[in-house]
């Protein structure tokens, strides 16, 4: 198993970032491309009050489009399987 450097864990992000952000770390980025990689510690770079926004869809950032796709794909696949 391919191992990531990334990490998520920062104490201003809500349980629900957690959520959204570590499962994607876990499943989806490990089978990303590199570009979409680099977009996801781009992503992890926001402040949180637009992360929320770029993840709700209330801000829309068109260069990740599909990577937010995926994040919320994952997140979804995971909490229906886990119930």
């Amino acid at each position: 198993m391919t191992s990531c450097s990334v990490k998520v864990a920062v104490p201003t992000r809500t349980k629900e970032l957690d959520f959204l952000l570590n499962r994607y770390l876990e499943t989806g980025y490990l089978v990303a491309d590199q570009g979409e990689r680099d977009l996801f510690v781009e992503l992890l770079g926001m402040e949180d009050d637009v992360l929320v926004g770029v993840l709700m869809g209330d801000l829309v950032v068109g260069r990740m489009e599909e990577l937010i796709r995926n994040v919320r794909t994952v997140a979804v696949a995971v909490r229906r399987y886990h119930g």
